[in-house]
């Protein structure tokens, strides 16, 4: 299944990484990267995963964005495997009550989210206030 979903991508940027496993499920986010050092994860029905490459977990309600979604998330495999620490913040901590301010924070505060939503914005879509973000900050 991960090469069904993430040839298109490793084409246009980096024929050597390693393919992470990709995997649909509901959850709170859009989309989650799960990075190699766990070596091993449970899906939703407590299944382990081998997680010895990675993992890319989509949500599957957000079916129109999964390209997006999926270079996103690409990306920060691409930051973890050339050495870029992540730095994202929580976002449970944010304000639940105003998602615009929580995803400006959420980017403006992050070089690995910002990274990723630049290679997201290059090579797939992003919605209108995260195009907005972008432009705001550059």
């Amino acid at each position: 299944m991960k090469s069904l979903e993430l040839n298109w991508i490793r084409k246009k940027c980096d024929k050597t990484l390693v393919m992470p496993e990709v995997m649909f499920f509901d959850m709170d986010f859009q989309g989650l990267y799960i990075d190699p050092i766990r070596a091993e994860y449970y899906d939703m029905d407590g299944h382990p995963v081998y997680a010895g490459f990675g993992i890319i977990i989509v949500n599957p309600i957000y079916a129109d964005n999964i390209e997006s979604i999926l270079s996103h998330e690409w990306r920060h495999h691409w930051q973890l495997l050339n050495g870029m620490q992540y730095d994202g913040i929580d976002w449970n901590e944010l304000d639940e009550n105003d998602y615009e301010i929580n995803v400006q924070k959420y980017f403006k505060e992050s070089k690995s989210e910002m990274d990723a939503l630049k290679f997201q914005y290059k090579h797939a879509s992003i919605s209108p206030l995260w195009e907005e973000l972008l432009y705001q900050y550059l």
